[in-house]
């Protein structure tokens, strides 16, 4: 292995589509909101999966069957921000500032996914994005991941003119 896997080029609709088929064996089924558009990322295609797989678990996990998990695609200042939400169970925010992103804290037994919170958002700041989570406990959570697109070889700088409404 000569490492060169670590980047790879691919499309964020793919992996979270693959994600989503990956989380159908339990409940509630995620579902999958996206605007249009395509979002090219280069990044470890891997890694990246697993922090969305465990984001997506996590959101099961909170979630009676009866409840929803949404995974939502949008687009902000020419980054990607996939949203997931779901309306289980929710944390309250001393939990949210002090324990949710704490290496190695697995409170809820997630240690055989191999990735928890701290090491998603580590790895997602590499990449230049950040994770953010807003939660009101007995409504919800929503995650809310941020990715820089690469998207300028396509498109050109078109895509400029639309900031200037910001």
């Amino acid at each position: 292995g000569t490492g060169q896997k670590e980047k790879q080029e691919f499309e964020l609709v793919e992996l979270l589509e693959t994600v989503i088929a990956e989380s159908k064996l339990r409940t509630p089924i995620p579902k999958l909101a996206l605007v249009e558009g395509q979002f090219t990322l280069t990044c470890d295609r891997e890694r990246l999966h697993t922090v969305f797989g465990h984001l997506v678990q996590n959101a099961q996990e909170a979630t009676d069957k009866g409840g929803h998990v949404i995974v939502r695609l949008l687009k902000a200042d020419g980054s990607a921000v996939v949203e997931i939400e779901d309306n289980g169970i929710g944390m309250d925010a001393q939990f949210v500032q002090h324990r949710l992103f704490k290496p190695f804290d697995s409170t809820k037994g997630l240690t055989g996914m191999g990735i928890g919170a701290f090491e998603s958002r580590e790895f997602i700041r590499s990449l230049g994005g950040n994770i953010s989570v807003q939660s009101t406990p007995g409504r919800g959570t929503l995650f809310r991941v941020r990715i820089p697109c690469v998207e300028e070889t396509e498109i050109g700088h078109t895509n400029r003119l639309h900031k200037a409404s910001v």
